[in-house]
This record gives structure tokens, C-alpha cells and sequence, in this order.
């Protein structure tokens, strides 16, 4: 019951939104599209990364985002131990895999796709380039599910906004060589998508899609945040059984096991940077509620540092 129940909820979600901006909505090829999502966002690795997740991240207000955070973890390969058979028929034409690393196919390879080469513009990424777990795999690959299954209902500015969106929850991403924040970067790929796909969006419309992007990519990780530490570390105590499998078994998992993943978990903690964790772009959010984040984020990380280290 509780499974149909999330998957009315995921197709409620995505009729709704797809009619507020538009499109064309037909719920019962939609419906085939809500079981694939709330399927494998029931995976059995999946502790943290659930339905109830994409649900809380894409709020209820804009329906941009609400699509978004429906498809931003669809593809989690490390959490999934691959790519499940059902979502891989959808990026398996741009996508092989090279001594167990993912890599985007060679240019003559790839079938002329016009969702492929939106989304590979708005991520940055190029033919021929070695996917990594760390930076954008999982999103890039989510990005494409989420053009492929609503290419039939949305335009493709509206898809654009999607996966622009979904680009932004790629986490704790360094200031680059060239002194530009992610968000900053994105802009600037929007500006060259919106001239390659002829979309027509004004200096202003271009960056209020990076405004948008920004709000669902600092939901992604509003658990940074949390004022009480103790609610953060709940959330981090969920991650630990995605990365570590063996702890998915509360009758099996031996005491060096345990071990390993607490050390696992507080060498991130020791690496993550706050200012790393929310993005920031013309104002959204407002400079005080960024410092806000950022504060309660330092204050989170330092208590678990200091709980998994004991």
C-alpha cells in the first residue's frame, strides 16, 4: 500500500507540475514514468536517498523544481552498485562503461540526441570525457533520465531549466581555477545554452534559472543546516549503510566494519569545507540567510567530527 501510495504521490507531482508549465499531460504514459522513479528510489541500498527525499527537496511551489528533485537521484551508482536494468535502456546510448569507470561516448558513437546535447552543454561535459562518482556522474546521468522521460511533455527550455536545476545538486564543489563559483559557471553555460538551442531568454530570465537552481540545489543539503546537531546527525547516521553495505544488516556486520565506517564518515566531515556545502548566486538566498547556513553548517560539522571521532 505504502508503495502505491508514493507512486500516486510521484504522479500527482509530475501531472501537476508538467500542466502549470504547459505541457502536454498524459497520465498514463506518466504513470509508467512515477512507478520508475519510486522504484528505484526504494532500492534496497537506499536509506538516506529515498522517495520521501525528492519529495521535502522539491518543495511545492515551482513546478521546475518540483521535476527536478523527483529525477536528481535516480542514477546513485555507488549506493545502487550500478545502474538498475529498468533506467539503464535510457542512458546506455551515450554512455559505456571502460575498466569499470563510466565514460561518455566518442562523438561518432552517439546518435544525434538533441536531450543528450542539452544536457551535456548545461553540465559541461564532452565526448569521450571518464565519468567520476565525485563530480557530476550521478547528476549527469540523472539529468539525461529526467530529458528522456519528459521530452515527450515539455518543451526544450523547460527541460533546460530541469536539468539546470539538477546540475546545482552536485555537492561541495571547489572556487575553480578561474575564481567562479558552480553557480557562477552554470550561468555562464546557460548563457551559451540558451544561444545554441535558440531559447530566448533575456540576461534577467537567464539568471533566474540559476536562482532556481540554486534553491533546489541548497534544499538538496538543508540538513547541513539544521539548528538542532542532533537532527544532522540522525541524517548522517541514514548515510552511513548507503556507502557501507556491509552495516545494511544489523545481525552481520562486524565490529571492524563499524570501525570503517565511522572513519569513512569523519575523514569527510575533516575534508568538508562549510562555505562548500550551499550555493549563493544575485541574492538568493538574501547574504543573511546565507551566513545563516553557513554558520549552523560549521557548528553541525564540528559536533560530528567530534562524535564520530569519539
Amino acid at each position: 500500500m505504502e508503495l502505491l501510495a508514493e507512486q500516486k504521490r510521484c504522479l500527482d507531482c509530475l501531472v501537476t507540475s508538467i500542466r502549470q508549465l504547459g505541457g502536454q499531460v498524459e497520465p498514463d504514459r506518466l504513470e509508467y514514468t512515477a512507478e520508475l522513479i519510486i522504484q528505484t528510489m526504494r532500492g534496497p541500498w537506499r536509506y538516506f536517498h529515498t522517495s520521501e527525499h525528492i519529495f521535502e527537496v522539491g518543495g511545492s511551489v515551482d513546478p521546475v523544481e518540483v521535476l527536478a528533485a523527483l529525477f536528481h537521484d535516480m542514477v546513485y551508482v555507488q549506493v545502487d552498485q550500478g545502474v538498475g536494468f529498468n533506467i539503464s535502456s535510457y542512458i546506455c546510448p551515450f554512455v559505456k562503461e571502460v575498466r569499470s569507470q563510466l565514460v561518455i561516448k566518442d562523438e561518432n558513437e552517439i546518435t544525434k540526441d538533441l536531450m543528450y546535447e542539452l544536457v551535456a552543454v548545461i553540465f559541461g561535459f564532452v565526448p569521450g570525457q571518464t565519468l567520476s562518482p565525485f563530480a557530476g556522474q550521478n547528476e549527469f546521468l540523472s539529468a539525461i533520465m529526467a530529458a528522456k522521460c519528459l521530452e515527450p511533455f515539455l518543451p526544450t527550455n523547460i527541460i533546460a531549466k530541469i536539468a539546470a536545476c539538477i546540475e546545482a545538486t552536485i555537492p561541495f564543489r571547489p572556487i575553480s581555477p578561474s575564481g567562479l563559483t558552480a553557480s557562477e559557471l552554470l550561468h555562464h553555460r546557460l548563457i551559451e545554452a540558451n544561444i545554441q538551442f535558440n531559447f530566448g531568454w533575456t540576461d534577467a530570465e537567464t539568471c533566474e534559472v540559476v536562482r532556481q537552481s540554486v534553491r533546489l540545489g541548497n534544499r538538496d543539503v538543508e540538513n547541513f543546516a539544521y539548528p538542532n546537531s542532533a537532527d544532522f546527525l540522525d541524517n548522517t547516521w541514514n548515510l552511513m549503510p548507503e556507502t557501507n553495505h556491509e552495516l545494511s544488516n544489523v545481525n552481520s556486520y562486524t565490529v571492524g566494519g563499524y570501525r570503517r565506517s565511522l572513519q569513512k564518515m569523519e575523514g569527510f566531515m575533516n575534508f568538508l569545507k562549510p562555505e562548500l556545502v550551499f550555493h549563493h548566486f544575485m541574492g538568493e538566498p538574501s547574504e543573511e540567510n546565507y551566513l545563516g547556513l553557513i554558520s549552523r553548517t560549521r557548528k553541525n560539522i564540528e559536533v560530528a567530527k567530534l562524535y564520530l571521532g569519539a
